[in-house]
């Protein structure tokens, strides 16, 4: 290792993987190659976060020649202004360089064709054998926390601005329309799907299929991936397309499709103010989205999956003290929803038809695409005799997180506000 390395400070290193060993990358030609990106000095390299897959570093530059420079300085104080800043994602394994072209280029049509703020690529390179020994993406720094480290400390009226954000992003995201169901290519173009499959025993791998013309033929083609010929997945399948058929006409499952962000969670939202500072009496201003991040295995589909209630207003088991906020915010978060559309437009028409909980479609979602990579062949096998059951039986479940709970409770009447 470098001696860089070793001089290398914690920084803000807060959740996940403290079992991964350090990626082991040359940090003297990061540094090098980065400053020849930006066209300045890069002067420290730190560790900001580690997770499974890749490791965040924050990398400082000389920028004294550009005082104009907008970036949110690193330290405080008058030298701070001396200071420039970006972000470096470093692969942790080798990782399927369609993929990592599909995020970059899905990151670059966001920002280019929407006001959600995405972090601008300065640089990449995806050749594993490149001269820092690992893939890296060299981008922005935005400015902000993540959400899931301030959401408990919001008063709810600030809960309820920062759930109107991210009903922002979901609306704009469904003004981005596509013929077909994939992933982004180049200027926009839809190539194959491409997602994770198999299991954590036997290891995960990245694959691809179609691109898909049809909901249909997008969920049929992973519920044949799993199929082994029983009854089980039969019996799937024929329910999945009796209950298509009868959405024949219902534009939230039918094209035009719509460009979804995989994991739209408070890990990958980044919020500015909602807090008070240390220093100020001043009232506390507002949360506002200053950054949505992480669009790997961003893909374009039906603008049923689109539109979800947000993973901190769905009741948790483990967490029922928040419960009867949650019961206020996810009526907000559909009233937010609808605002973006005129009534009786075909926009609130989707919202309705696609906020309200449909099991044929959701938990099917869940078991063979969501979580498709984390399932062994048994596991699946029994979610999907669980799933035949109770369609039969008419016992659903509302979602994984909670069981006695179903959605259509939170969603109020068209005719109640907005």
């Amino acid at each position: 290792m470098s001696s860089l390395q070793d001089e290398l400070l914690p920084f803000e290193v807060d959740y996940d993987s403290d079992e991964e060993p350090p990626v082991a990358i040359n940090f003297q030609e990061l540094r090098r190659r980065a400053g020849l990106a930006v066209s300045r000095t890069c002067t420290d390299i730190r560790l900001l976060t580690k997770g499974r897959y890749h490791e965040i570093f924050l990398l400082s530059f000389d920028n004294s020649d550009d005082p104009t420079s907008h970036n949110t300085p690193l330290g405080n104080g008058a030298d701070s202004v001396k200071e420039w800043n970006c972000i470096a994602r470093v692969s942790r394994q080798p990782e399927c360089i369609k993929k990592l072209i599909s995020e970059m280029e899905t990151m670059e049509y966001v920002r280019l064709h929407t006001s959600i703020p995405v972090p601008e690529v300065y640089s990449y390179d995806f050749d594993v054998r490149n001269s820092v020994s690992a893939q890296f993406m060299l981008m922005e720094r935005k400015p902000g926390l993540h959400l899931y480290r301030i959401w408990d400390k919001l008063s709810l009226e600030h809960k309820k601005v920062a759930i109107s954000e991210i009903a922002r992003v979901q609306a704009e995201l469904s003004k981005l329309k596509f013929e077909e169901i994939g992933t982004l290519t180049s200027d926009g173009r839809i190539g194959p799907l491409i997602y994770c499959m198999g299991d954590e025993l036997k290891g995960l791998k990245t694959t691809s299929g179609g691109p898909f013309k049809s909901t249909l033929d997008y969920l049929l083609h992973f519920l044949n991936l799993r199929h082994d010929g029983t009854k089980d997945f039969e019996d799937v399948g024929l329910i999945l397309k009796s209950h298509l058929a009868n959405l024949d006409n219902s534009p939230h499952v039918n094209s035009p499709f719509r460009l979804i962000h995989a994991d739209l969670d408070g890990q990958n939202i980044l919020f500015t103010g909602g807090l008070p500072s240390s220093d100020s009496t001043d009232s506390v201003p507002p949360p506002r989205l200053s950054a949505v991040l992480d669009w790997e295995w961003a893909y374009t589909g039906p603008v049923h999956y689109l539109y979800k209630f947000p993973m901190c207003i769905r009741d948790c088991d483990d967490n029922v003290a928040a419960y009867s906020d949650n019961a206020i915010l996810r009526p907000h978060f559909v009233r937010a929803l609808r605002q973006f559309f005129p009534k009786e437009s075909p926009g609130r028409t989707e919202v309705n038809a696609s906020i309200k909980d449909d099991y044929m479609l959701n938990y099917y979602h869940f078991i063979f695409f969501t979580f498709a990579g984390a399932f062994d062949s048994e596991t699946v096998k029994n979610f999907a005799r669980l799933y035949v059951d109770n369609v039969h039986d008419g016992t659903k479940e509302g979602y994984y997180d909670r069981f006695d709970y179903s959605s259509d409770g939170d969603v109020p009447s068209d005719s109640d506000g907005l």
